[in-house]
């Protein structure tokens, strides 16, 4: 049996990009920052997310979490690839500072 499912939770690197599509879909690209510990390392991992649901705002530093499977994406220009997330599900948590209320 093959499975192919990812869950990942970092912070947004970058502003969330949402582009209209002609087929009418919506499709939001984020860029989320997973730290890792062993060795100490910082990924960046790219996310797609079709027809994304109304999740407030999101900012850099918003912590996201998201499941969905891994695609490889081929450039149409030569042999490049990469690799990145296709979301089915997202979640998110302010940055830090606004949950301290003081």
């Amino acid at each position: 049996m093959d499975l192919n499912h990812v869950v990942i939770g970092g912070r947004l690197a970058v502003p969330p990009e949402i582009t209209p599509e002609p087929d009418g879909r919506r499709r939001m690209r984020l860029l989320i920052v997973v730290r890792g510990s062993d060795p100490p390392r910082v990924d960046l991992i790219p996310v797609t997310i079709w027809n994304p649901p109304d999740v407030g705002s999101l900012e850099i530093g918003t912590r996201a979490y998201v499941s969905g499977s891994l695609h490889r994406r081929f450039s149409e220009r030569g042999g490049s690839s990469r690799i990145e997330v296709v979301a089915d599900h997202i979640s998110t948590c302010p940055p830090a500072a606004e949950l301290i209320d003081m």
